[in-house]
Parts: structure tokens; C-alpha cells; sequence
């Protein structure tokens, strides 16, 4: 699916999750708490944009090495 499907598709969601996916548009790996100080979004509705976001095949997770408690968060190719 190339860019300009992806983001027809995205517009389908509902705004929270549109800017998430914006967020994460800039191709850098970004963990929840990133994202939250970007959106000024809360914590819940990130975790849930995120888990929407990864259920629909948008977005993947990578785990953090140095913590692997915690996550990063990258669009899929």
C-alpha cells in the first residue's frame, strides 16, 4: 500500500488516532511517553491509538533493549 492509500485510509479513524499516526510520521521510533508530550494527548488514548494503530497492521512495535519493559512504536513500511 503506498503513502497516499495509507492516509486515505487513516482519515477514516477517528482524530486522537489520526494525530498519533501523524506523529509517528516522521519515521523516528518513538516510545509511548514521546508521543504523549507531542499530542499533549493522554496516556490512555495514546495506549489506545497505538493498540488500534498495531491491530490494523499501521504501526509495529520494537522493543527497547535497554528496557525491555518499554517499547518503540515505527509505521510499517
Amino acid at each position: 500500500m503506498n503513502e497516499i492509500e495509507q492516509e486515505i485510509l487513516i482519515r477514516a479513524f477517528p482524530t486522537s488516532i489520526q494525530v498519533v499516526y501523524r506523529v509517528l510520521s516522521s519515521g523516528k521510533p518513538l516510545k509511548p511517553a514521546d508521543i504523549q508530550k507531542k499530542t499533549k494527548l493522554s496516556p490512555r488514548t495514546v495506549r489506545k491509538a497505538l493498540k488500534i494503530l498495531r491491530m490494523k497492521g499501521y504501526i509495529k512495535n520494537i522493543p527497547d533493549m535497554t528496557d525491555l519493559r518499554s517499547q518503540y512504536y515505527v509505521i510499517v513500511e
